[in-house]
């Protein structure tokens, strides 16, 4: 009893019953009505406004508590704000000798 070869055909054919791939993308196994589509739209735009809103109100806020700071504690923080400017440029300056 001799067997027949498989041909490559037959192996593509066992592998996908569907047929040759046409190299073209499938279709689409779902798709959304224009309602809801536009309800996530606009829910998107809904929540792309309150961030913008927060933000603002965040912004508000931040110069109120600074505008409520002592004289002393606008001072504590400008001299923090010129430490930190100082450690990086003495870290930098390190850096550029190093390279050398």
């Amino acid at each position: 009893m001799s067997e027949q070869p498989v041909t490559p055909a037959q192996v593509a054919a066992t592998l996908n019953p569907a047929g040759p791939s046409t190299g073209e993308p499938p279709e689409p196994q779902q798709s959304f009505d224009a309602d809801y589509v536009k309800k996530l739209r606009d829910e998107a735009a809904r929540y792309r406004t309150e961030a913008k809103a927060n933000a603002n109100a965040a912004k508000e806020l931040a110069a109120l508590r600074d505008a409520q700071k002592s004289e002393a504690e606008k001072t504590a923080d400008r001299i923090k704000s010129l430490e930190d400017a100082v450690a990086t440029s003495t870290m930098e300056g390190q850096i550029r000798s190093a390279r050398r």
